[in-house]
């Protein structure tokens, strides 16, 4: 397993196996509405693509008030507190879940919007 490590904020290390993750959402259908998509700042839809996730696919669909991907790899924090990304009139933040039993996956990324 080849895993690319990903520094956030200086209190996140993630350590993803980008061709598992990529693989994982090859596999899953884009929803028909994709009208939450122009809730995610550029920086979040960058962070995510650099992680191997197709953020166009969310995993179990997605609410008004939010949307979940899954990973495979590690996630390591020193403070806990989520991912905050921000852009003109949007923010956005990650809270990360950590051992998904489901598909096998190390965590999930919950994106509130």
């Amino acid at each position: 397993m080849d895993l690319k490590r990903i520094t956030y904020s200086d209190d996140w290390i993630f350590s993803i196996d980008v061709e598992k993750t990529t693989g994982f959402y090859s596999k899953q259908k884009e929803p028909v509405d994709k009208s939450f998509l122009k809730r995610y700042p550029d920086s979040l839809k960058d962070f995510l693509v650099l992680c191997g996730i197709d953020y166009e696919k969310p995993c179990d669909g997605f609410t008004e008030h939010d949307s979940e991907y899954y990973l495979f790899g590690e996630a390591v924090t020193t403070t806990g507190y989520e991912l905050d990304f921000y852009g003109e009139n949007l923010f956005a933040s990650i809270f990360v879940e950590f051992e998904q039993p489901l598909h096998g996956l190390s965590f999930s990324m919950v994106v509130f919007y």
